[in-house]
């Protein structure tokens, strides 16, 4: 009887497989746990389980099977690693690494391990470390295309630009439709100035998991030639910032022909109310519910490569966004002072996968306080306004941010600003197209658009760019920071 069981359980388990590698999750997830509760004392079952769970994003469960799975046979080094896949895909780079360890001290030669480890370590900064461990993959599998991407990633960040494209080249050589290598290759590029090579790859982040646009099927897609009498759909993508930036082309587009609807995500649609080079604004809701007509679509970050865009030829035209005047009215009779006036942010989208490098703590801009003739402001709406409360400086911090409703107060409140001081958001990224002087506070592990060891920004010509020396290290950026601000601050005074 106890062999029927088993063997029952044996085969509800092997069912339950079959059904995941075919594609239907809910049956395979049916399938395992009945084994589970046939034998509830396999650690493989709940290991199986805990990688079904994770792949259909529920990943707090898989977390619980996997921590079963080691409770079971705490050698069990694959249910060690894949326990840090989730933790990692949670953020949680720090102890994901515990885990990746540990399942590499049972298991040496466990070259998945080695790179989920390198992937971790990437992602905190430890880029002399992730090599090592990609390394070390690819030793054991020489074959391992994943290994040699995240490879590439990490040279790349430790300016070892060169082999970083060489890696990539090899990654895509041994897998021809890894659409993440492509489009990690083309942000290699894109850092590196390259920009004509960039954009071809970039557009591989339309295919990769992580995009976040429903495609139409059913348009033609458009690639710059002229389009009069027909309707071209420009759809925003990525978030407020990459909108921000962006929409500096749609004056470029209009010149081509027709009518040009924007969708925009309803934060900004006030904002760009306004600008050139639109002939009427769309919700993204409008574009879900099929409410919007077009002939001709287009992603919003396919514009630079369809313009042929360069380092030496970006649109930088600024001002190209502009506050609207009875907000700015509003907003100076809450911030008006004799002081230099300065806006902060510090926080950016916490769902943002490089979020842990860019945003840092409100605490690190106090130094910033004890420069005389200055005033703070915030410009911070949503996560990271809850830090306002602990401000530790020797001078008020007024909260500004709070009360923002759209993008159209945050315009306002910027116009009256003398200067903005932010990390990688979309507030750095509205000052810089409002031709605001903007000093940016730029991460080692650095967004494409800054590029490499750069000052300044062709981006944005009124921007200054502040990088890290050291990866998660702001001390010493905001101690220059605070030295360079002391000129402008002073000359202030002066004029008063």
């Amino acid at each position: 009887m106890e062999n029927a069981c088993q063997n029952n359980a044996d085969q509800l388990h092997r069912s339950g497989v079959s059904a995941w590698q075919n594609g239907d999750i809910i049956t395979a997830l049916e399938l395992v746990l009945k084994a589970i509760k046939a034998d509830s004392n396999a650690p493989e079952y709940y290991n199986t389980f805990g990688v079904i769970l994770a792949q259909a994003d529920r990943d707090q469960s898989a977390v619980k099977a996997y921590r079963k799975a080691i409770e079971l046979n705490n050698d069990y080094a694959q249910a060690y690693s894949n326990l840090g896949n989730c933790l990692q895909k949670q953020n949680n780079y720090a102890e994901s690494i515990e885990y990746y360890t540990t399942a590499i001290k049972l298991n040496p030669e466990y070259a998945e391990a080695h790179n989920n480890l390198a992937s971790a370590l990437y992602q905190l900064g430890n880029f002399k470390a992730a090599i090592k461990h990609c390394r070390k993959a690819i030793e054991l599998k020489a074959d391992y295309a994943e290994a040699y991407n995240t490879l590439a990633a990490a040279l790349n960040m430790a300016q070892s630009y060169d082999e970083a494209i060489e890696c990539y080249n090899k990654t895509i050589e041994l897998a021809p439709d890894y659409a993440e290598a492509y489009y990690s290759r083309g942000i290699s590029y894109l850092s590196c100035g390259r920009f004509a090579e960039g954009w071809d790859d970039y557009q591989w982040r339309l295919k990769t998991a992580g995009t976040k646009i429903q495609l139409p099927r059913d348009k033609p897609w458009w690639r710059g030639e002229y389009f009069q009498g027909k309707t071209l759909l420009v759809q925003s993508e990525q978030g407020f910032g990459d909108s921000i930036q962006f929409v500096r082309y749609l004056p470029m587009v209009k010149d081509r022909g027709g009518a040009v609807i924007l969708a925009e995500k309803p934060e900004l649609i006030d904002l760009f109310r306004d600008l050139d080079g639109i002939d009427d604004l769309a919700g993204v809701k409008e574009l879900e519910d099929g409410a919007v007509k077009y002939d001709l679509y287009v992603p919003l970050l396919n514009l630079p490569g369809i313009f042929n865009t360069t380092a030496d030829n970006i649109p930088a035209r600024i001002p190209y966004l502009f506050a609207k005047e009875p907000k700015v009215a509003y907003w100076r009779n809450k911030i008006a002072t004799d002081a230099f006036n300065i806006g902060l942010a510090w926080a950016g989208n916490p769902i943002h996968t490089n979020d842990h490098n860019r945003s840092c703590d409100l605490k690190n801009f106090t130094p910033l306080a004890e420069i005389k003739n200055v005033k703070l402001f915030s410009l911070q709406k949503g996560p990271g306004i809850e830090q306002i409360k602990d401000w530790p400086g020797d001078t008020e911090l007024i909260d500004l941010g709070r009360k923002f409703e759209d993008f159209t107060d945050t315009a306002a409140a910027i116009e009256n600003m003398d200067m903005v001081i932010s990390v990688d958001t979309s507030v750095l990224h509205l000052a810089g197209a409002m031709a605001k002087t903007a000093w940016a506070l730029i991460p080692c592990n650095s967004d494409w658009r800054w590029m490499m060891e750069r000052q300044d920004s062709p981006w944005y010509p009124t921007m200054r760019l502040f990088r890290q020396k050291s990866p998660g290290c702001w001390t010493d950026v905001f101690a220059r920071v605070k030295k360079e601000l002391q000129a402008p601050a002073d000359k202030q005074k002066v004029s008063n």
